[in-house]
């Protein structure tokens, strides 16, 4: 029950942070300028879903657990 609710808490913060890195798009591509500017480079969504792959994975292994006995010391 206690990870439902770390992850419930967890997933709320990665959605809020997404939502205000991304909530400038909107003024961005509002702005007049008629295709002057430089546009992004392709392989910017690349590197992106290549970090999220990393922090995911980091996120899965770096996930403490809740053992209550300690491990068997092997002689």
């Amino acid at each position: 029950m206690r990870y439902a609710h770390m992850f419930r808490r967890m997933a709320h913060t990665w959605i809020l942070t997404t939502v205000c890195f991304f909530a400038d798009g909107g003024t961005a591509w509002a702005q007049a300028g008629g295709g002057e500017g430089r546009g992004a480079s392709p392989w910017v969504m690349s590197y992106a879903l290549v970090l999220l792959g990393v922090v995911l994975g980091l996120l899965v292994l770096c996930k403490p657990t809740k053992r209550r006995d300690k491990p068997k010391v092997e002689q």
